[in-house]
């Protein structure tokens, strides 16, 4: 994995579940949420019935014992999704994950029904094992009594769940053959829940939470990015009666849905108040109707203006501001989301680790122009680079005509969706680290610039020794550069030696 992909994922994972409301200066809906406001319009919670023990159910849906009964559905929902279809959208065949699975649920309900109402099933004599023997699987080998008594597997399917599943078969063995009772506790478990509304689905009439969610992917994904939300916003969707239209949007939901945010009856917008009038003109519907804005918001563009909203959510304040301003917030969203656009969606990983990696680690003069290491026409230079990509080489063929920093900004969000690890975007964050690191009046000049990007696609990994000693003057970086150039592909793992002594050489030449 490459560092900027890298950079991405954690930066991406530790900002999961945060609802950032502006501070400063009363630029947001609500400066701050306590505990006791985060719970006022929380659904109240719904027990699900499990059966049989929750041990052998976690153990089946493939979750942590150690996890809280409170995490035990939304977990089991991410799991249906995430592992329980191959394929996407309706044509999705079920895995043998969620198989093994559908078939413990029945297992365990014919096990509870055996149990009775007191939750215990007991097994007093030899002919009285024959019911629970079918259920498990088995059947006996000599009578009762005897030390030869044994069982031996007479449906294989149900046989490997009652073993996988932890039941105590050597137990009910042992019981057999020394002609004494067999008694084991299966009773039915309940965790809390939010209750699942039977509106989100096309049944007609009302099914078990558990059997919609192990039967429907979108469903379960769709409770899954609900379960992310704070309190106060899911209220405020449930209080809309908006649900039921955005189960479509439940992969878009889960992606980008996790930094929403309603605060006293308004959405807490990137930029705060300040850009309300920009944001209601761009999603089409106000911010002071979360239950307008929020659905359009993530239908519009296929869930690229919600990815576009989630990115700025994450920054600080201070850094919303610069992209929130009017004349800048359309115009950068559309170079952002260009004009042949897919579906945001669609796919394992977010289609945005791009411009999250921009918005968050962008660098600003003290003008309000975005920093440009070496200058303008290095970076008309480097777009012109020969690349495989059609996105890259328009880009490069408009900048012959950039006359300011914002133009350079643009073209770097239009080609933030380009899977690459070496292009003209990550070269710009990872040559303004090295300079942001360094003096101002030290900082690296355009020919230098015009090197590291004409080579980060060979030693980009190694770039990283440059942050590391901010006193390196260009001459020693370009030491570096020359003198770490083989005639065959660079290789830090195996070639270490190499390595030391190019850095050794450059460090010589200060």
């Amino acid at each position: 994995m490459s560092l900027f992909r890298l950079a991405a994922v954690l930066a991406a994972t530790l900002s999961l579940g945060w609802c950032l409301a502006p501070t400063a200066g009363g630029t947001g809906p609500s400066d701050s949420l306590s505990s006791q406001d985060a719970k006022v319009g929380a659904p109240e919670s719904a027990n699900v019935a499990i059966p049989g023990p929750l041990r052998s159910f976690l153990r089946m849906a493939g979750i942590s014992q150690k996890v809280s009964p409170e995490e035990v559905i939304p977990l089991l929902a991410r799991n249906v999704f995430l592992l329980g279809y191959q394929g996407q959208g309706p044509k999705g065949r079920p895995t043998e994950f969620l198989i093994l699975l559908n078939r413990y649920v029945q297992q365990a309900r014919e096990l509870a029904a055996l149990a009775g109402p007191d939750g215990v099933i007991h097994v007093a004599t030899c002919d009285g094992a024959k019911p629970l023997l079918k259920i498990l699987g088995y059947r006996k080998r000599a009578d009762c009594g005897q030390g030869n008594t044994s069982l031996e597997t007479a449906d294989p399917q149900r046989a490997f769940l009652t073993i996988d599943s932890g039941f105590p078969l050597p137990d009910l063995e042992k019981s057999l053959q020394e002609g004494r009772a067999f008694t084991y506790s299966f009773t039915t478990s309940h965790v809390p829940a939010s209750p699942v509304e039977i509106d989100w689905t096309k049944k007609e009439k009302k099914i078990d939470v558990l059997d919609m969610l192990l039967g429907d992917p979108e469903l379960a994904r769709f409770y899954w990015a609900l379960t992310r939300m704070d309190a106060e916003t899911l209220s405020a969707l449930r209080q809309s009666h908006v649900l039921k239209r955005m189960v479509p949007q439940a992969a878009t939901l889960d992606f980008y849905g996790s930094h929403m945010c309603v605060r006293s009856g308004r959405v807490v917008v990137p930029g705060g108040s300040a850009a309300a009038p920009a944001w209601n003109e761009l999603v089409g519907a106000s911010p002071d109707s979360p239950g307008e804005f929020i659905p359009k918001l993530f239908a519009k563009d296929s869930g690229l203006l919600a990815a576009y909203f989630d990115d700025l959510s994450s920054v600080p304040p201070s850094q919303q501001t610069h992209f929130t301003e009017p004349a800048r917030l359309r115009r950068f969203y559309e170079m952002f989301r260009g004009k042949d656009f897919s579906d945001a969606g669609a796919g394992v990983f977010r289609r945005d680790t791009g411009l999250f990696l921009l918005v968050s680690r962008l660098r600003w003069e003290r003008n309000g122009d975005p920093y440009v290491p070496g200058n303008l026409e290095v970076w008309k230079k480097i777009f012109q680079q020969r690349t495989g990509f059609k996105i890259i080489r328009d880009s490069g063929r408009r900048a012959a005509h950039w006359d300011h920093p914002g133009q350079l900004l643009e073209a770097l969000s239009a080609i933030s969706q380009v899977p690459t690890d070496t292009g003209p975007l990550q070269s710009y964050l990872m040559l303004s680290e090295i300079d942001g690191r360094r003096s101002p009046e030290h900082r690296l000049n355009p020919e230098t610039v015009a090197l590291l990007a004409g080579k980060f696609s060979e030693f980009s990994d190694q770039y990283l020794v440059f942050s590391e000693f901010p006193d390196l003057d260009d001459a020693s970086i370009a030491a570096f550069l020359y003198g770490a150039t083989p005639s065959e592909p660079f290789r830090p793992a195996s070639d270490s030696g190499r390595y030391w002594r190019v850095r050794a050489k450059s460090l010589a030449a200060l």
